[in-house]
């Protein structure tokens, strides 16, 4: 992939974010729905460039990608189509989409510390509890 291509994603995140701001101003239904469109669209390119390498799960980040984007662009869809329940559930999707891989870090990463941790015999100036 060229450089050029790898930084369409951004971009198009931000003018969706300015869209999105637009349209909590002026309360306009359209420039909501295309806000959502085009925040769905910058994350689903985003998502197709792959996991970064830092990434602890891939597949569980790729997930979450994915269901936010989904979520974002039927968010859009039914917010053009006057389907306000359907799409308020929808941008929950979207907000558990971008939870999923920062949620999966923090449990592995408290997993690991109690795995880790082992418990010793509270002596005169120990605290009682896991040694970390």
């Amino acid at each position: 992939m060229t450089r050029g291509r790898r930084d369409i994603p951004l971009p198009l995140f931000v003018v969706g974010m300015v869209l999105f701001v637009v349209a909590l101003v002026t309360g306009a239904r359209i420039v909501y729905g295309i806000a959502d469109l085009l925040i769905g669209a910058s994350i689903a390119l985003y998502a197709a460039q792959g996991a970064p390498p830092l990434a602890r799960n891939a597949q569980l980040y790729q997930l979450g990608l994915v269901m936010a984007a989904t979520g974002a662009v039927l968010d859009g869809i039914f917010t053009l189509a006057d389907q306000g329940t359907i799409a308020g559930v929808l941008t929950w999707v979207v907000v558990a989409g971008a939870l999923v891989d920062p949620a999966l870090e923090l449990t592995m990463q408290l997993t690991q510390v109690r795995s880790q941790s082992e418990y010793h015999v509270a002596g005169e100036n120990d605290k009682i509890g896991p040694r970390l």
